[in-house]
């Protein structure tokens, strides 16, 4: 029995493994590209991950001085704009100097406290918010914290 044999001119393979290699090189390139996206992307996610951590942080600490402060002095530490008052001017500094965009005219944090009295028991929420924004971003982010503070607990 007689098998046909199949003959292919050289001609019509000519430039096949040139294609090939070129494909593979572009598939390559694609891949590199998008581990370089993915890199530059955990970067930016990494710094507002950090700039949010340390905005709780800094909210954090002024709820605790709340804590901590006299009751009826609790007040005083109110800040939404302006000069900050003793007692909170040091807090705010240390704002503008640990987040970016900070500054004494933008994005400073604020201090709200509302007093509420029932039954003799005065009892103050004081709403902590943290601003700062990002460089190369054109909004700014925030963080607040809120905490209810009783005159029953003071010493």
């Amino acid at each position: 029995m007689n098998v046909p044999e199949m003959h292919v001119s050289v001609k019509q393979e000519n430039g096949f493994a040139m294609v090939e290699a070129m494909v593979s090189i572009l598939l390559f390139a694609l891949a590199i590209l998008g581990l370089i996206a993915m890199q530059v992307n955990a970067v930016r996610f990494g710094g507002d991950a950090k700039y949010r951590s340390e905005a709780s942080l800094l909210a954090d600490q002024m709820v605790a001085e709340l804590w901590v402060a006299t009751p009826a002095n609790i007040p005083n530490y109110a800040f939404t704009s302006g000069t900050p008052p003793t007692g909170v001017d040091a807090w705010v500094t240390k704002v503008q100097s640990t987040l970016p965009g900070v500054t004494a005219t933008t994005n400073l944090p604020t201090i709200q406290v509302d007093t509420n009295v029932d039954s003799g028991l005065t009892v103050y929420r004081a709403t902590v918010t943290v601003f700062w924004q990002v460089p190369g971003q054109t909004s700014a982010h925030s963080h607040s914290v809120s905490a209810f503070i009783s005159s029953a607990y003071s010493t």
